[in-house]
This record gives C-alpha cells, sequence and structure tokens, in this order.
C-alpha cells in the first residue's frame, strides 16, 4: 500500500512488515513530525518491524526537530519490540552526510545495535534494503 502525507510518501510492504518513508529535501517541520508520527502509527497498528527513513539531509533538519526526534520518537519505539527484538530502522543520507557522520563517529561506526533500539546509516538506499531484509538474530 502507497500513500502519500502531503509531500511525505509512506509505502508500506506487509509481506516484509517493511514501511518505507521518503521525504523530500525540504519539509516542514510539521511534515515532518507527522511522518514520524506516521510511522509509530504503522508500528502498532501493523505490526511493522523494519522501516525505511529517506528523510531530509541532517544538515538541513533544524536543531528543535532533531531533539524532538531525539526525546519524543525514539523513545517511544520502545514498546515495539517484536519477538524480543527491537524494530530495525534505516536512513538514508546524502553520500556527504553519510561521510561526514562516518567521520565524526568515535569508533567509525555508523549503526547502533542494542536491545532498546537499532538504527543504521546509509549512503543509498539499496544496500539499507538489504540490511532490513536479513533475518534478525
Amino acid at each position: 500500500m502507497l500513500s502519500s502525507d502531503t509531500t511525505v510518501s509512506f509505502d508500506y510492504q506487509a509481506a516484509n512488515q517493511l514501511l518505507a518513508v521518503t521525504c523530500p529535501p525540504a519539509v516542514s517541520s510539521g511534515e515532518l513530525r507527522g511522518a514520524y508520527r506516521t510511522i509509530l502509527h504503522y508500528l502498532a497498528e501493523n505490526h511493522v518491524s523494519r522501516v525505511l527513513l529517506d528523510m531530509p539531509d541532517p544538515a538541513t533538519v533544524s536543531y528543535s526537530d532533531q531533539t524532538w526526534v531525539a526525546a519524543e520518537f525514539l523513545p517511544a519505539l520502545l514498546p515495539y519490540r517484536r519477538h524480543g527484538q527491537p524494530p530495525r530502522i534505516d536512513y538514508v543520507l546524502r553520500p556527504e552526510s553519510y561521510q561526514q557522520l562516518l567521520a565524526d563517529s568515535p569508533d567509525a561506526r555508523v549503526a547502533h545495535l542494542s536491545e532498546l533500539i537499532c538504527l543504521q546509516y546509509f549512503p543509498d538506499r539499496q544496500p539499507a534494503l538489504a540490511w532490513l531484509q536479513q533475518p534478525t538474530a
């Protein structure tokens, strides 16, 4: 099922429990936060366990919105563990942003894997989808 919320698109693939979310480069704060709220809705209602986020470049997202994601969205993921595993979330970043993230990482990693959250960053969509489709441990 493909749906669109203003300029944000949501592609839900029930067979894979995968939600692909795409935002245009210039998205308003309200649309961005609304997209994250819609992701939570899909997690709750459709039992999504994998999310691909092709979102705006982090450098273009306001500090306020980045803080909101960290303080509101990420903690809201905690109740959505499936079969003992946290949701798997991939962010697709522009190659320049990906390289900057890699350079800024103290251990040269672009993943956060734990019992609570599983985030991975990729410079393009294909490797992100491949990682999401790998079986979980």
